[in-house]
């Protein structure tokens, strides 16, 4: 019989919210696994309303840190890519899990 895994932290779910929180909790030091039943991005994060947009409005003007959000969402999903080696977003301007 094999011992029991421990961790510091599980996570459920690796939509945006799942994996933001296992990096930085990797950055920290903390023992983590992130569970889903699918792939990363894949579930409520791939769904059109997953869109992350820099521009907003009637006359689409950037929000307020859109940039700094923007790059710090695709540093993660970077990170993520190279940790399983799948790619699940695309990114033309606005990222789309």
């Amino acid at each position: 019989m094999s011992k029991a895994k421990r961790y510091d932290l599980i996570i459920l779910g690796a939509g945006i919210a799942g994996l933001s929180v296992a990096a930085a909790a990797r950055k920290a030091g903390l023992k983590t696994v992130v569970i889903d039943r699918a792939k990363p991005g894949s579930g409520a994060s791939g769904a059109w309303m997953g869109l992350l947009n820099p521009a907003t409005g009637r006359r689409a003007k950037k929000a307020w840190q859109a940039e700094t959000a923007l790059q710090a969402t695709l540093e993660l999903f970077e990170e993520v890519q190279n940790d399983t080696g799948e790619t699940f977003y695309w990114n033309n301007g606005v990222i789309r899990p």
